[in-house]
């Protein structure tokens, strides 16, 4: 810390100041406290994750899938692009509520014509558009069709980072990992469980290793046990002796 303190005020202020002593506490001259406190400030900001710089797109392949609730991605910096068909005219309330706390960073893309793979066509040009502008980006399809697994492959060699989902709630970054609080995982683990309806684990083997996945496996085994725990607590999950998991989830908002 004190090597790139003392390189910076180099820079900044053309000399190295008088320093009280050689240890990690010293004085800085009033004249360059502005440009010292100004450089430190920059250096903090260049010293962030690359991770919490990165942009997440999600382009939703509509006509392939249709989820009900995204509310799970409000808080967690998604830019989404809603594709539609030229012959889907209507998106459902619950949807578009779900969205509305996103505001400008959702846009709904409906394509022109019909024909086979059109829409597939239009995901994959957005993606390579936003590629362009944003070199950083992570880019989520959300879609049950495979065919998108070659261009996914494809891409993914030079420098674009993109997969694909069959649900929204098994994309590992609608999983915050600064989330510190249980009550807060809690949720986004329930909201995860929901949105997976049919898709469930049904073993708590599997259960437990969906929750590493939604945190980006950076919970301890401890943290995945006490997230457990509280699912059986508050009743939203049973587990049986042989390991099999059922559900209880349509209370859950």
């Amino acid at each position: 810390m004190t090597a790139h303190i003392f390189a910076g005020l180099e820079i900044v202020g053309g000399h190295r100041p008088p320093l009280q002593s050689e240890s990690n506490s010293f004085t800085i001259p009033h004249s360059l406290r502005p440009q010292f406190i100004l450089f430190v400030n920059i250096q903090i900001q260049t010293k962030r994750s690359t991770a919490d710089l990165q942009t997440n797109y999600l382009l939703i392949d509509y006509e392939n899938v249709q989820p009900k609730d995204l509310s799970i991605l409000c808080e967690h910096g998604f830019r989404v692009r809603v594709f539609v068909g030229a012959s889907q005219a209507r998106i459902p309330l619950e949807l578009a509520e779900s969205l509305q706390p996103l505001g400008t960073a959702v846009e709904y893309v409906q394509i022109s014509g019909n024909g086979r793979n059109a829409l597939d066509f239009h995901i994959a040009f957005m993606m390579g558009q936003l590629a362009t502008e944003d070199t950083d980006a992570n880019f989520h399809i959300i879609s049950k069709d495979t065919g998108y697994d070659p261009l996914i492959d494809y891409v993914n060699r030079p420098r674009i980072r993109c997969h694909r989902y069959e649900d929204i709630a098994l994309v590992p970054a609608a999983g915050s990992t600064r989330t510190k609080n249980v009550s807060e995982r809690l949720d986004l683990v329930l909201k995860n469980l929901k949105a997976r309806e049919s898709g469930r684990p049904r073993k708590e083997e599997t259960l437990r290793n969906a929750i590493q996945s939604l945190f980006q496996k950076k919970l301890a085994d401890n943290e995945v046990q006490q997230l457990i725990q509280e699912l059986k607590k508050k009743k939203h999950i049973r587990i049986q002796q042989n390991g099999s998991v059922s559900y209880q989830l349509t209370a859950i908002q």
